[in-house]
């Protein structure tokens, strides 16, 4: 598996940077692009983690009760993956701090053997998600480019 780390940048501006080549997916179907970033990173603890940013997740969601701060147990219904609708059960919520940025509302579903970390929630937070073909940036809302006309 490929290792990657976060690193700070100009204020505001996360970079995952991969150690080694990515393990990355472009997803394309008749109605889906899908862009998957795999991760990994230090949580606040110092502890190793292991991710993936998802363009086609619809929330944050982990597999591990480790990676939880203060757990909240609720039935949440079902999340559809591996072609399944009812592929994992949601079964409580809460927090993942990577010591970088903090993930709220993070569903625990213990089918799953990763995090998956959701492009969509990230930018309901009013971050910014950006994908080149080495690394993923997420820019907080207070990040401003050197020269917006760079911009498309």
């Amino acid at each position: 598996a490929p290792v990657v780390s976060a690193a700070k940048g100009k204020k505001g501006k996360w970079v995952w940077r991969p150690k080694c080549p990515t393990l990355d997916h472009d997803l394309r179907t008749t109605s889906a692009s899908m862009i998957l970033k795999w991760f990994d990173y230090n949580d606040a603890l110092g502890r190793s983690k292991s991710g993936v940013i998802d363009s086609g997740c619809s929330r944050h969601m982990t597999g591990n009760m480790s990676n939880l701060f203060d757990f909240e147990e609720l039935n949440g219904g079902y999340v559809a993956f591996r072609g399944n609708p009812k592929g994992g059960k949601i079964s409580g919520k809460e927090k993942i701090k990577t010591g970088k940025l903090d993930f709220e509302d993070v569903y625990f579903v213990k089918e799953l053997k990763f995090n998956l970390l959701s492009v969509s929630q990230m930018c309901d937070e009013k971050n910014r998600v950006l994908f080149t073909d080495t690394e993923c940036l997420v820019l907080t809302p207070d990040f401003k480019l050197p020269d917006e006309s760079q911009v498309l």
